[in-house]
């Protein structure tokens, strides 16, 4: 009879720890890496937010657009389609350093499963939310035909809509995140190799499970107008 109740306590405890699975995986970084004016930069990345495609613009000597879409079909236990979309400065005024700063906005949806066992018996725990994420993001970094490394931190509100837990409807929460990234690039001076790491970690307490690495491996084209 003890064993009894100790078990039930046990499932209760692991159901209520487990009632949120990784709703929110952070998404690669778009990192404009940009010079002149009319010149467009697209990437494509495979990592832990699943594939990402990014495209960027450079609208005038200093500013630039930004935008990128993020698809995951169960990676990490998670599924979600996020949009992007930024804009931002470019310091143009030195040939190798690589300083920029921009806003935007995300939105999209997401769902998360979290799987484990009791005595022989399989528990699954189904979360999804739709999410918005304003961000601020700031990079910095240095510049070559051949070879880029830098550092890019995103600063990003992550509000939670319309939450649910196993079909339950809960209190919609915000976080704010930080998330740093080392990005690097290798090939020719048009098309090369990319390569992302980075963390993602809340400011704040938080009850919504969450994936805390960034890794991805892409590639990335230079388009370029030289009239």
């Amino acid at each position: 009879m003890k064993n009894s109740k100790f078990l039930s306590l046990i499932t209760a405890i692991l159901l209520t720890a487990s009632a949120c699975a990784p709703v929110y995986i952070p998404t690669m970084h778009n990192v404009p890496v940009l010079k002149e004016k009319g010149e467009i930069q697209g990437q494509v990345w495979a990592g832990t937010s699943g594939f990402d495609l990014q495209a960027s613009y450079m609208n005038s000597d200093r500013t630039a657009i930004m935008g990128a879409a993020s698809v995951s079909s169960g990676g990490n236990d998670n599924k979600h389609v996020y949009l992007e979309g930024g804009y931002g400065i470019l310091n143009t005024s030195k040939s190798n350093l690589t300083l920029s700063a921009f806003g935007g906005l995300a939105a999209g949806a997401a769902q998360g499963k979290g799987s484990f066992t009791i005595n022989g018996t399989p528990y699954t725990t189904i979360g999804s939310s739709f999410i918005l994420k304003p961000f601020v993001q700031g990079n910095v970094g240095f510049q070559s035909k051949y070879f880029n490394i830098g550092l890019s931190s995103r600063f990003a509100w992550v509000q939670f809509l319309a939450l649910s837990v196993n079909g339950e409807k809960q209190d919609p929460p915000s976080y704010f995140f930080v998330e740093p990234v080392v990005y690097m690039s290798l090939g020719a001076e048009r098309l090369k190799v990319n390569a992302n790491l980075g963390v993602s970690y809340p400011m704040n307490s938080i009850s919504i499970d969450y994936f805390p690495l960034m890794f991805g491996i892409g590639i990335q084209y230079t388009f370029r107008d030289r009239d």
